[in-house]
């Protein structure tokens, strides 16, 4: 069976592993990683953090270039040679006024996906490789096996749907709660205080295996009765 395509970062011991899945053309991936990649940045290149990308490519169809399956393929690609800038990379991906529209989507050049990658920091030489290719039968052999995760349907819903996050294999719910408040929830929810995140010397309290905390109900969005 295949374990899906995943980039996995971090090597230390008893600190969460957050996963991330997302697809480069959908646009609530986008708004989520607006909210929380600063956090998520610190919080892995300080070590208190694994994080596994899993990048999928079922709104490649919206596209008429690939762009979906470019993307994710570059995203692998990055992750195995440029490692500590592959967040600011998705960072840059998920720009507003970068990411291309699922509706109305205008082709999007090779070049331009390499602007964005030297943006984050990435040399022209691995952005420009990274679009060779390497990882396009097994990004799409992945994505075939990703949508179709039973664990991987969150409460609600009626299959695999990005945004999802899981960290220690447990879905990090986004229901019911304030955009502007997912980055202090999220950050809570692994035990860390807001003016933790990025602290190398202090860890998460949930661990390497621990559920995910309850989040403060002030985080939660008024409920209209309309």
């Amino acid at each position: 069976m295949m374990a899906g395509y995943w980039c996995k970062l971090g090597q230390k011991k008893d600190i969460p592993t957050v996963e991330f899945y997302l697809d480069p053309l959908c646009p609530a991936c986008a708004q989520i990683d607006r909210t929380l990649n600063d956090d998520i940045g610190k919080m892995y290149t300080s070590g208190q953090i694994k994080l596994e990308i899993h990048p999928v490519i079922f709104l490649d169809k919206c596209s008429s270039d690939h762009y979906s399956a470019r993307v994710s393929g570059s995203i692998a690609y990055i992750s195995e040679k440029d490692p500590k800038h592959v967040v600011a990379f998705i960072s840059e991906i998920f720009d507003e006024k970068f990411q291309p529209s699922e509706v109305d989507y205008v082709e999007m050049s090779d070049e331009k996906i390499i602007e964005q990658a030297i943006k984050a920091g990435i040399s022209r030489e691995i952005a420009k490789e990274s679009l060779n290719g390497q990882y396009d039968e097994w990004i799409e052999k992945s994505n075939d096996y990703t949508i179709l995760r039973s664990d991987l349907i969150a409460p609600g819903r009626e299959g695999f749907a990005t945004p999802l996050i899981r960290v220690n294999k447990r879905i990090w719910s986004m229901k019911d709660m304030a955009l502007d408040d997912l980055s202090d929830a999220f950050v809570e929810s692994l035990g860390l205080k807001p003016e933790e995140v990025g602290d190398e010397d202090v860890k998460p309290r949930i661990g390497s295996k621990g559920k995910l905390l309850k989040t403060n109900t002030k985080y939660l969005a008024e409920k209209s009765d309309a």
